[in-house]
């Protein structure tokens, strides 16, 4: 595996689509014209009743709404917004030629969050719409930071303290009747206690992984990493697990494909995708890992033949502030921690995840990378 530097190009934060709504054809013309050359994407609406049409299709992040217009008027159309919680916190900034502070005090209580005054200068529109795209992004960053501190002290208090309470519990039971039991018993009581203890394990490891990642400490130094090497390394981990539950795993992942990324996120990301396929896989289920290339990326899939997802619980799995969590067809336990883990440390080697599944029947997981270049 060969070293490369790490690529310090900037990397562009998505713009968010920017609805314009004003019963003026010219400025919507002119407003529109001046946010595409800021690079952001727009949406044109002339009346209050088609803006909201079309917010009930499209969600844009921030809505730019002009007060006096004919039918439905911008003040009517805030309202209906705010009523609604899919988007009662898009911002809303009001184009008005009103300028007596009733006038503005009315818009902030209809739910604006500012206003620009017709005729706009150019320079000024554009200084809050930028204000307030940023204002928007930093709040939704701070709600995850609180959902990531409110799971990560979750699990602290309960799923850790109730792992560490079962081990214990567990002990002191097999030490008190250690005289009368039979090595039999012995045996399957401190297997249990090994069950346990590596789940506890694989929590902490986990746990300190995700914490580190929110903190920022992890760094991302990505390499040229063989996909057939990592599969190997990841399998021999599991070999007890798969031997227990009579799991059968193939690797059909191609020799000769490559990715660049981070090898030890990488290797927590396939770590934990497998570890839930044996999880949720039945005695004697079948555990599938392939790979393949598209592009400038490679595709690598692990798929397992167990008790599938139901659909509706699909779009929890990569929440953190879902806290969804079912237990393994042999009762194992987790936190959903893992594959919420998996994505971040996807996104920051420029990847993503994406799951499939039919409950009862299959689940496969699919994780992209950016391929490694070919050296001479």
């Amino acid at each position: 595996m060969t070293r490369k530097p790490q690529s310090t190009g900037t990397v562009r934060m998505p713009r968010p689509l920017i609805l314009i709504v004003d019963d003026n054809l010219p400025n919507l013309q002119v407003i529109g014209q001046m946010l595409e050359n800021e690079g952001f994407d727009i949406a044109l609406a002339n009346s209050g009743e088609q803006a909201c049409k079309m917010v009930s299709s499209v969600l844009p992040g921030l809505v730019l709404l002009d007060i006096m217009m004919p039918g439905m008027n911008g003040y009517e159309v805030c309202d209906i917004l705010r009523d609604n919680p899919d988007t009662r916190e898009i911002p809303v900034i009001f184009l008005t030629a009103k300028t007596q502070p009733d006038d503005i005090l009315s818009g902030f209580r209809h739910g604006g969050v500012d206003y620009i005054v017709k005729p706009f200068q150019s320079a000024e529109l554009l200084a809050r719409v930028h204000t307030h795209v940023e204002l928007r992004r930093s709040r939704q960053k701070l709600k995850e930071l609180i959902a990531a501190k409110d799971r990560f002290f979750s699990i602290l208090s309960h799923d850790l303290k109730s792992a560490i309470s079962g081990i214990i519990t567990l002990v002191e039971a097999t030490l008190s009747d250690l005289d009368n039991n039979s090595t039999e018993n012995l045996t399957e009581d401190l297997t249990t206690v090994a069950k346990s203890g590596r789940h506890l394990y694989r929590l902490l490891q986990n746990l300190l992984d995700w914490a580190t990642v929110q903190s920022g400490a992890m760094p991302c130094l990505p390499i040229t990493i063989s996909v057939s090497e990592l599969t190997t390394v990841v399998l021999d981990l599991f070999q007890g697990h798969t031997a227990a539950k009579q799991i059968t795993i193939v690797d059909e992942t191609g020799p000769d494909q490559t990715v660049f990324a981070d090898y030890d996120m990488i290797l927590t990301v396939l770590r934990n995708l497998v570890s839930n396929a044996i999880k949720f896989s039945r005695p004697g289920g079948l555990i599938t890992l392939s790979s393949n290339r598209n592009g400038n990326s490679v595709y690598i899939s692990v798929s397992d033949n167990g008790v599938g997802i139901r659909p509706e619980d699909l779009s929890k799995l990569f929440q953190v502030d879902t806290n969804f969590s079912t237990p393994g067809t042999a009762k194992e336990k987790g936190t959903g921690l893992g594959l919420v883990l998996c994505r971040e440390l996807l996104l920051k080697n420029g990847g993503d995840i994406r799951v499939e599944s039919i409950l009862d029947e299959s689940t496969t997981f699919t994780f992209h990378l950016p391929k490694a270049e070919v050296e001479k």
